[in-house]
């Protein structure tokens, strides 16, 4: 039995992509490998609604939560988890999140350490942040990178990445994939009926920030024939300026969009979530994603599982999940984007081969008792068990 610790901020914080990744990789360590325990270092929250709730399993065994109490919570898991992780005797801490607890370098041969490294978009895109942000992710990635026994990208594009940034840490860096939600590899995955009775669409999914470049593909069906144009269906939070640009963008051309403002639309329990948003996906005429940069692209493995064709940018992490069996564009080219989607609409039998073998592909390549396996022989390598 190994005990294990983790950042799980994320977990308990984060509604989309980090928080996504934390929780399904929990709960696969625990469905694959109960024997072990893994301890969840995060903030206290603020409610302890979550720790009740029947449906969250991070607050069942073999996990134990460990709240950071405030104040400076914050602080105290960059900086002070020397004590916590002494008094639990863990044997590996990982960090979820591009970040290790800095006073690590005190406990080196005591408690091993892993960093888990989703993208350096704060290097490569730092426009995208504010200037506080890209120094202060910088210095913990750095710093991170230095105290890891072991770093782990999440996709090719991210280790590269990490090898043009911090080459003098290639050593320690190697690529584990990143999984998705169990309900997308259900034989016959649960999913409600057409989302759209039956009305054909286009696909969007994803926080709607700048870099996800929602922009593109509206300009794409503007240079649609009115005839042949599909409806978008957006799925993301439409909080950010961005995504307001883009509701007077649309309005502007004269495309049609549905806005559902929700990653994962409330419809109560986790599973009914996922099954919803599995429908969309199912039911699409194909998932339009050509994000400028990404450090794994989760829609577009959910759209792969979920037998939805995918026309994504090429060049990246995207197109490493798709393989041959996505359609790949230049981001900056709505030309390019918009012959690709005339491409898929008019072509249904390239978009039934799209969706048998893309999804055949993620199966195999995003296997998640492959990709479980494939960190528990590391732990184990770093234990010496």
């Amino acid at each position: 039995m190994f005990r294990l610790g983790f950042d799980a901020k994320r977990a308990f914080h984060n509604r989309t992509g980090l928080g996504n990744y934390a929780r399904t990789f929990l709960q696969n360590l625990a469905h694959f490998y109960p024997e072990n325990e893994y301890h969840l270092f995060s903030p206290a929250l603020k409610s302890h609604a979550n720790r009740q709730h029947s449906d969250n399993p991070l607050f069942t065994t073999p996990f134990h939560f460990h709240p950071i109490q405030s104040p400076l919570a914050s602080w105290k898991r960059s900086f002070q988890m020397r004590g916590p992780l002494l008094s639990n005797r863990i044997q590996v801490y990982h960090g979820l999140s591009n970040e290790i607890p800095l006073d690590l370098k005190r406990l080196q041969g005591r408690v091993r350490s892993v960093l888990t490294v989703h993208d350096l978009i704060f290097l490569d895109l730092p426009s995208t942040y504010s200037w506080i942000d890209c120094r202060v992710y910088r210095y913990k990635t750095k710093r991170s990178l230095a105290l890891a026994d072991r770093v782990v990208a999440i996709s090719e594009a991210t280790r590269r990445q990490l090898l043009q940034h911090f080459p003098e840490d290639e050593h320690k860096i190697q690529v584990i994939l990143q999984p998705c939600s169990p309900e997308y590899y259900a034989n016959s995955p649960k999913s409600s009926p057409h989302p759209l009775a039956d009305q054909a669409y286009w696909l969007w999914v994803g926080t709607v920030e700048q870099r996800k470049n929602l922009e593109t593909v509206l300009h794409a069906l503007r240079l649609t024939p009115a005839d042949e144009r599909l409806p978008l269906v957006v799925i993301g939070n439409t909080s950010h300026p961005y995504a307001q640009q883009c509701v007077q963008l649309a309005a502007s051309l004269g495309v049609k969009v549905h806005w559902n403002p929700h990653r994962h639309p409330d419809l109560g329990k986790p599973a009914d979530e996922k099954a919803n948003l599995i429908a969309w996906y199912r039911h699409a005429q194909g998932l339009v994603y050509p994000s400028h940069l990404e450090g794994f692209g989760l829609p577009v493995a959910e759209a792969l599982l979920s037998r939805c064709p995918v026309i994504t940018t090429r060049n990246s992490s995207m197109a490493e999940i798709c393989g041959p069996h996505g359609l790949l564009v230049d981001s900056t080219q709505p030309e390019e984007l918009q012959a690709a989607m005339a491409s898929l609409r008019n072509d249904s039998a390239m978009g039934e081969a799209l969706r048998n073998e893309g999804q055949s592909r993620a199966l195999s390549l995003l296997d998640p008792r492959r990709i479980t396996g494939q960190w528990m022989n590391l732990y184990r390598e770093l234990i010496g068990g």
